[in-house]
This record gives C-alpha cells, structure tokens and sequence, in this order.
C-alpha cells in the first residue's frame, strides 16, 4: 500500500532510533500498522500536503523565529521550548517543520492515543511526557 517515499521523515527517525536495524520494509510495515490505528484524517493526503511548497503570511517564520530567539536567549524565567497552540487545519506541524531547517528543533505531538488530531501522537510520546 504505502512506498518508504509515502512515510514521512519524522516517523522513519522515530522509528530508526528505537529500531536501529530496520529496514526499509520494516519501518513501512510500522507505518502502515499505524496508520490503520491512528486517525482516519492523517492518510496519505495529509502527509502529501508537507511536499508541496510552504506558504505562509508575510515573513510569518522569520517573526516566529525571531520570538523564539528572544525566549532561548532571555535568561530570565522563561524555558527553551515553545507550544504552539491553534485550532485544526492552521498550519501548526508544518511551521514547526518548516522551523527545523534553520534552528535546531524537536518536534513532538503528544495527542491522546483515541484522540482524532492529526498528526498522531509521536511514538513514545507517553514516557517523554513523564519525564518533562
């Protein structure tokens, strides 16, 4: 059903850090067995729209970026991480991935496992949420 080109980035990272031996079939396998339990809305045409050009409101990522910058680098009592909170279908992932190419970035979804949000919940998203 899914080719490795269909599994998106993310996932295949994720899915190689716990795995380290797995091959391609493998981490299709796993994504396929996710898919078929995670949401009905994150198919492959949701994972599609990351592969066509990123748009965004006038210099939207160099502002976000920008703010991130001021909160990393503050020294006072604020943290290195930032949520980002919105309502479905706003772009969230995307700028967040889109983020990743020019500052270091962890991207983590920690939706319930019933939940239907999209993305699914990151692997592991559970134990990480522990520990914060």
């Amino acid at each position: 059903m899914f080719t490795l080109d269909d599994v998106p980035d993310l996932f295949i990272g994720s899915y190689i850090k716990k795995n380290r031996n797995a091959t391609d079939k493998d981490i299709i396998n796993a994504y396929e067995e996710q898919q078929a339990t995670s949401s009905s809305r994150f198919s492959v045409t949701a994972s599609t729209g990351f592969k066509v050009p990123f748009q965004q409101d006038v210099d939207y990522l160099a502002k976000l970026d920008q703010r991130i910058h001021v909160v990393a680098n503050g020294g006072n009592e604020f943290y290195n991480y930032l949520a980002i909170v919105q309502s479905s279908g706003y772009g969230k992932t995307r700028t967040a991935l889109e983020l990743a190419k020019t500052r270091p970035l962890v991207y983590m979804c920690f939706c319930k496992e019933d939940s239907t949000g999209c993305p699914p919940a990151t692997l592991q998203s559970k134990e990480l949420l522990k520990d914060l």
